[in-house]
């Protein structure tokens, strides 16, 4: 099965699941988690090749990523496009914020100044 394929079987599937959820078969989390799941390792790529920074926390993107499907979810239209053509822009709108956003540094800023004082430690003790 070659890429196309595989993408066009996906679409196929994503259509099933948002008609079940608009005749009320699957809830509106469920349908919210299963374009979670089929969209994480989507996020997790982004994150690594476009959002590659010390900026937040792995976890803190991930987030922000699974916040941007879900706040963005109730105007998807599979009829109109694919999970990632459609929620592209919104999740590395949210990625970007976060790494803008300084309190989601908390992290990194703590375990500079640990490192920064690991490394005055050593420079006492090389000495």
């Amino acid at each position: 099965m070659n890429r196309k394929e595989i993408e066009e079987q996906t679409q196929e599937v994503v259509k099933e699941k948002y008609s079940m959820f608009e005749k009320g078969k699957i809830t509106e989390k469920e349908w919210a988690g299963y374009m979670c799941d089929l969209l994480e390792n989507y996020i997790k790529k982004m994150i690594k090749y476009k959002h590659r920074t010390l900026g937040a926390s792995f976890e803190d993107l991930m987030q922000q990523g699974y916040m941007a499907i879900v706040e963005n979810l109730p105007r998807y239209d599979p009829e109109r496009s694919t999970p990632t053509t459609y929620f592209t822009p919104y999740i590395d709108q949210y990625l970007r914020e976060a790494l803008d956003n300084p309190t989601m540094t908390t992290y990194y800023i703590g375990a500079a100044s640990k490192l920064e004082k690991a490394a005055k430690e050593r420079g006492k003790i090389g000495r």
